[in-house]
């Protein structure tokens, strides 16, 4: 079936190009801001859950240190550094 391009074939096309338009501008508006704010604050509680031993348990007062780890005394140091091997590079005039 061959379509006749009228005046009343016109006026839909543009009626559905409005409608389609204004309805991404009000889904990019309201929608996905409100969307993106759910995500955030899910992640926000996931992260609390995940980590409120961490922060409940520390509560020191200020200016008190604690060390948890000790140095590890198996380590070899040497005072010198490392050695590195090196040829002395001379111009001959």
């Amino acid at each position: 079936m061959i379509q006749e391009a009228g005046l009343v074939n016109l006026v839909r096309t543009i009626a559905i190009v409005l409608a389609v338009y204004y309805s991404i501008k009000l889904i990019g508006r309201y929608v996905l801001p409100w969307l993106l704010k759910r995500f955030i604050n899910k992640q926000q509680e996931k992260f609390n859950q995940q980590h409120s031993n961490n922060f409940s348990s520390r509560s020191r007062n200020e200016g008190e240190v604690e060390i948890t780890a000790s140095p590890n005394k198996s380590t070899k140091h040497d005072d010198f550094g490392e050695f590195v091997d090196y040829e002395e590079i001379t111009e001959d005039k």
